[in-house]
């Protein structure tokens, strides 16, 4: 019910998303962080699997608008929402299985939509490199794949179409990861602990 009710703010028909894999993406659309390469990955994906092919709801907007709206124009399988307020956002990440965090450069910036998926319980999606990839690779909290090559979103993609039950652990690890290492007190808190072991160092220093 919960779901229906976030299609329905939405203006997105529930039949859509039912029974497939749904991959979203929130943020400004530049020339970094790049919602055309989902796209690109919804064509091959929609050509494989047609009507059951992986949805990509992209909310956010940018100077590369036109141009993405322009690409997915034919895409049953891609939905643009616009820019969105924070009640939107939660609706669009209840929608989705898997937070997408496509980038069209080599950066390892860590962006902050990875603190919006984590927090949702979502497994990210990632072409960053430095350390969202590590914390990927170590908490398995999603996957990684080169900002250079869409086709390897969509081959990892496929596992999860294969077998959803895949994504369970990848679910309950991005929920882990993000109240254990990311949320806010728990930042504070290990902050703290620093400050406190370089002050007693300081009180010890001859």
């Amino acid at each position: 019910m919960k779901q229906v009710d976030a299609c329905k703010r939405l203006g997105i028909d529930p039949e859509v998303l039912a029974d497939r894999l749904v991959i979203g993406f929130v943020g400004t659309f530049g020339k970094v962080w790049h919602p055309g390469k989902l796209v690109q990955t919804a064509r091959v994906l929609s050509s494989a699997y047609g009507q059951k092919a992986p949805m990509f709801l992209i909310g956010g907007d940018g100077h590369m608008r036109e141009s993405i709206a322009s690409a997915s124009k034919d895409l049953p399988n891609v939905i643009l929402l616009g820019w969105l307020n924070d009640a939107q956002i939660r609706d669009l990440l209840c929608l989705c299985n898997i937070g997408a965090i496509p980038s069209n450069v080599e950066t390892t910036n860590f962006p902050n939509k990875a603190f919006t998926y984590l927090s949702a319980s979502l497994p990210i999606a990632s072409s960053v490199g430095g350390d969202l990839r590590v914390l990927i690779e170590e908490w398995r909290c999603g996957f990684n794949y080169d900002y250079n090559c869409p086709s390897g979103l969509a081959d990892a993609l496929e596992r999860f179409i294969r077998d959803p039950r895949l994504l369970d652990e990848l679910k309950a690890n991005a929920n882990r990861v993000f109240y254990e290492k990311l949320e806010e007190s728990t930042i504070y808190k290990e902050f703290g602990d620093f400050i406190e072991v370089v002050a007693s160092q300081e009180t010890i220093a001859p």
